[in-house]
């Protein structure tokens, strides 16, 4: 076999959403000239130097110092490497649908049978060569980035996840093995999964990437074999509408309606997809049911919105929140040990870091401040770093139990036992650190089912049984870390070196 030897770039901490620094919005637009991008990004770096001197030297030798990563340097510098060798010569950079069109070309060609278990003629017998394991030489490990995790309410085995970059995975024995379905899709990356609760064989899945883009969406797609074969629906799009698709949820106890968050709104379905109707027209990223009134729902991007009427008509709800202004992101937690309560985390739309944990005791019908310190959002373990990537990783959960027990994931876990005002860590982006339990940094998803915490971060999945105190690594057998590049050496035919984030 041959042997693959990682140059492992910094796990993929993606850059400080701070919308006030222009690059970063350059960056993500795809409209914008890839030279303009670069010339603002070395503008701004110019500045932060004269502040921190050698500071990339720091980041890479010194963990005291490596909260400097949200940042978004090397991150850029990824972006640069990759995007400058594939713009035109003045700098406009390719369509995001260029791909996605060749792609259908080539179906065409070899007479793609969408019905014929994805074969292809000339498809090449493909195996993979890793990596295997979540541990790596890498102070921070992990296989892969996981946006979502589902579990089969009437299998707590099957368990389906999302990753940006990576594809569909199903296990159906609790995690010990995977296989992937979606290698023959028009893109890879999947946000979100919705199960029918009434027939767990239905699955829908959110295509794309919507935390980072890394990968364009083409819509909302269906299965009725439990995720082996996928049919679109019709919330279709075309990458070039760079379109993203958060949140997917059944109303519960309805196998026919549907609902979808996205960047340009909430859209209600009513036939199982088929047809979907704008309900609120504006960015979001986190929706959530009234635990037992599934005619309440709240839902929120950096503002925060309810309706009471099953999602037909919604209202902003100001009162004890925070300006959106200030914010770029708002996550949401609900719990059923105490229907009414409503939890609400906000990222700093200035630095990305903890804005504030705000809570509900009525439904949403207004809010009181609980805490605003440690930065939970941020790197250290003290709370004490300035800043954090909560655009980029915002997570929250509030135990089934107990509406007291809450948890925040954005670089690292925190809980609070007393319903947020005070925080102390649970787990270190570190490893091995010797205080703290592992687990990869950037949380973009934490939720239970039953007593067992679910977590999806930048290195794959991670579970616990025991509320936070101890952690299982779940990630082995999903090919879904992602390669910027591979080589090889005529020195040695066995050998490659791949760089790679996670």
């Amino acid at each position: 076999m041959k042997k693959i030897y990682l140059v492992l770039l910094l796990s993929s901490f993606l850059v400080n959403a701070a919308f006030s620094q222009e690059w970063v919005r350059m960056m993500n637009d795809k409209n914008t000239n890839f030279y303009s991008a670069q010339k603002e990004f070395n503008s701004y770096w110019k500045k932060e130097e004269k502040k921190e001197n050698n500071w990339l030297k720091k980041l890479l030798f010194k963990k005291k110092d490596a909260q400097e990563e949200q940042n978004g340097w090397e991150v850029f510098k990824r972006w640069e490497y990759f995007t400058e060798q594939r713009v035109f010569p003045k700098g406009d950079r390719i369509p995001a649908y260029q791909a996605y069109n060749e792609f259908e070309n080539y179906k065409k060609k070899i007479h793609y049978n969408e019905n014929n278990n994805h074969k292809m003629k000339n498809a090449g017998n493909w195996v993979p060569l890793g990596p295997f394991s979540w541990q790596t030489t890498s102070y921070n490990p992990g296989i892969g980035r996981v946006n979502t995790v589902v579990v089969d309410p009437n299998d707590s085995l099957k368990i389906y996840i999302g990753s940006p970059s990576g594809g569909f995975w199903k296990s159906v024995d609790g995690g010990i093995t995977y296989t992937c379905t979606t290698d023959q899709l028009a893109t890879i990356g999947v946000s979100s999964i919705a199960i029918d609760p009434n027939n767990s064989n239905i699955i829908y899945i959110g295509t794309g990437d919507c935390d980072a883009g890394d990968t364009y969406t083409i819509g909302v797609l269906k299965s009725i074999d439990g995720g082996n074969t996928w049919t679109q629906t019709g919330m279709g799009y075309q990458p070039i509408q760079g379109k993203t698709i958060h949140r997917l949820m059944f109303l519960p106890g309805s196998s026919s309606v549907l609902f979808a968050a996205t960047n340009d709104g909430i859209y209600k379905s009513l036939d199982s997809g088929n047809t979907w109707t704008l309900k609120l027209n504006t960015y979001i990223r986190d929706m959530k049911f009234k635990p037992s009134s599934p005619n309440v729902i709240y839902a929120a991007g950096n503002w925060f919105y309810k309706s009471t009427d099953g999602g037909n008509n919604w209202s902003l709800i100001t009162n004890g929140l925070p300006s959106g202004n200030n914010l770029n992101r708002l996550a949401i937690a609900v719990t059923p040990a105490n229907p009414n309560m409503v939890y609400v985390i906000a990222s700093d739309g200035s630095n990305s870091g903890f804005y504030g944990l705000y809570a509900s005791t009525n439904s949403a019908g207004n809010f009181f401040t609980r805490s605003t310190t440690p930065n939970v959002l941020g790197y250290a373990t003290d709370g004490s770093s300035t800043g954090g990537q909560g655009w980029y990783s915002l997570t929250i959960a509030v135990s089934p139990t107990d509406v007291n027990k809450i948890y925040v994931g954005g670089v690292n876990i925190w809980q609070s036992n007393d319903g947020g005002l005070a925080w102390h860590i649970i787990t270190d982006w570190y490893y091995p650190n010797g205080i703290y339990p592992y687990v990869h940094a950037d949380q973009h998803y934490m939720g239970f089912v039953g007593s067992t915490m679910y977590v999806g971060c930048d290195g794959g999945f991670f579970t616990s049984t025991d509320f936070g105190n101890t952690w299982n690594d779940l990630s082995k057998g999903m090919q879904i870390t992602q390669f910027y590049r591979l080589a090889g050496t005529p020195q040695n035919a066995n050998m490659l070196m791949g760089g790679c984030s996670r």
